[in-house]
């Protein structure tokens, strides 16, 4: 069964993701996200899923809270997309990592 790629379950997988408020000035505007991504494609949606998916996986096996990466943290995921620092990840193409960063961050 493919996964919901409805707006209200995607902003409960982002709050699921990075907790309510790992940042200074707290979590995320749920509301805001919501309209933001009921302008989206469903194509964008089931994108904006895998990836941070993708993200989540990888902070997880480095035991990293995905909310509060920090920018070492992210530019260490760049790397092993991009293949410069070995990894298990599948080297990505730059266009599909420049995606990746729209939609974590």
């Amino acid at each position: 069964m493919p996964l919901s790629v409805e707006p209200a379950d995607l902003v409960a997988d982002v709050r699921a993701l990075i907790g309510t408020g790992t940042r200074p000035g707290g979590g995320i505007d749920e509301a805001l996200l919501d309209a933001a991504m009921r302008g989206w494609s469903i194509n964008t949606r089931r994108a904006f899923r895998s990836d941070l998916t993708l993200w989540g996986q990888w902070c997880h096996s480095r035991r990293i809270v995905p909310g509060a990466a920090e920018p070492a943290d992210v530019a260490a995921w760049i790397r092993a997309l991009a293949g410069i620092d070995p990894s298990s990840v599948k080297t990505r193409a730059m266009a599909t990592i420049e995606r990746y960063l729209v939609h974590v961050g």
